[in-house]
C-alpha cells in the first residue's frame, strides 16, 4: 500500500507540474500583453507550444516523479493500461482521480504565476478554434489521443525503445 500511496502521489505531482508548464507555455506564446516576443507565423507558434508543452510532459515522464509513477500524466494513458491489464481496477481509479486533481493544481498554479496572461488564454483550455465545429474538435482531439496512446504502447513494447536498453 506504501508504495501505491507514493505512486498516487507522483501521478499529482507529475501532472501538476506538467500542467503547469503547458499553461505557462499557452499563456507566454499567447496570451496578449506577453513579455515573451511575438512569433508572427501562427504555425511556428503552435510548434513552438507544443514542443514546450510536450517537452514539459516528458521530463516529467523521465524524472523521479515519473519513475515511481509510471508517468501516464493522462487518463486515457491510465485507461488504455487498465483495459490492457497492465494496472489494477484500483489503481486505475487513484490515478486518475490523482491526474484531475493534478492538473486543477497545476493550472491554478500557473493562474496564481502568470494572473492575467492564464485568464488570457482561459487557463489553456481546449476549445474549437474560429471556423471549426465542436464536432471537428472532438475528433481531433480523439484522433490526437489515440497517437499519444498508440505512441506510448510502440515506446514500452519496443525492445530498441525501452530504457535501458540497447
Amino acid at each position: 500500500m506504501r508504495r501505491n500511496l507514493s505512486a498516487y502521489a507522483c501521478e499529482f505531482f507529475g501532472t501538476a507540474l506538467m500542467l503547469f508548464i503547458g499553461v505557462s507555455a499557452v499563456a507566454f506564446m499567447w496570451a496578449p500583453g506577453s513579455p515573451v516576443p511575438v512569433v508572427t507565423s501562427g504555425a511556428l507558434r503552435r510548434l513552438l507550444t507544443g514542443i514546450l508543452f510536450a517537452g514539459g510532459a516528458t521530463a516529467v515522464v523521465y524524472s523521479p516523479l515519473g519513475q515511481i509513477s509510471g508517468g501516464h500524466l493522462n487518463p486515457a494513458v491510465t485507461f488504455a493500461f487498465w483495459r490492457l491489464g497492465k494496472v489494477p481496477a484500483r489503481d486505475a481509479v487513484m490515478y486518475v482521480a490523482a491526474q484531475f486533481a493534478g492538473a486543477f493544481v497545476g493550472a491554478y498554479a500557473a493562474g496564481l504565476a502568470w494572473g492575467r496572461l492564464t485568464t488570457g488564454v482561459q487557463y489553456a483550455a481546449t476549445v474549437p478554434g474560429v471556423g471549426y465545429s465542436w464536432a471537428g474538435a472532438l475528433t481531433a482531439e480523439t484522433a490526437i489521443t489515440f497517437l499519444l496512446v498508440f505512441t506510448i504502447f510502440i515506446c514500452v513494447t519496443s525492445r530498441g525503445l525501452r530504457p535501458g536498453r540497447a
